[in-house]
């Protein structure tokens, strides 16, 4: 018999989803986001709408944000007459057609820390 077990007979073994004493016992572990999948880089057409994935998972559930990569490597919140943040956490891109190339950043947030990746859409004329 194990110092637990003989101070808390009833409790003898605790894993995860165990049953003990007649209640369930969910443990749950926390974990820092991690991006699974993502765009690195597109060619699409100009007026095309584009798609950029950003797929995180973590405990909690991270909530997933967009920013523009500016010129200067800085960056800036992203305007919502032509961009959408879905809620599997992708960005929707209507782009502007005198735009060239635009760089995008999706962070994935939890309480046990982020992660981030960077994506990129090259916009071609079809003439």
């Amino acid at each position: 018999m194990s110092l637990l077990s003989s101070y808390y007979p009833r409790i003898s073994k605790l894993r995860n989803n165990s049953v003990y004493a007649g209640k369930t016992c969910n443990v749950t572990s926390a974990a820092a986001p991690t991006i699974a999948v993502s765009t690195v880089s597109r060619l699409e057409l100009v007026g095309t709408p584009v798609q950029l994935m950003c797929r995180a998972s973590g405990v909690p559930k991270p909530k997933v944000t967009w920013q523009r990569i500016t010129d200067d490597d800085g960056v800036e919140e992203i305007d919502t007459e032509s961009h959408m943040v879905l809620s599997n956490g992708d960005l929707l891109v209507v782009a502007d057609p005198w735009v060239v190339t635009e760089s995008y950043r999706c962070t994935a947030r939890n309480p046990n820390g982020s992660a981030s990746a960077d994506s990129t859409v090259v916009f071609v004329d079809q003439n």
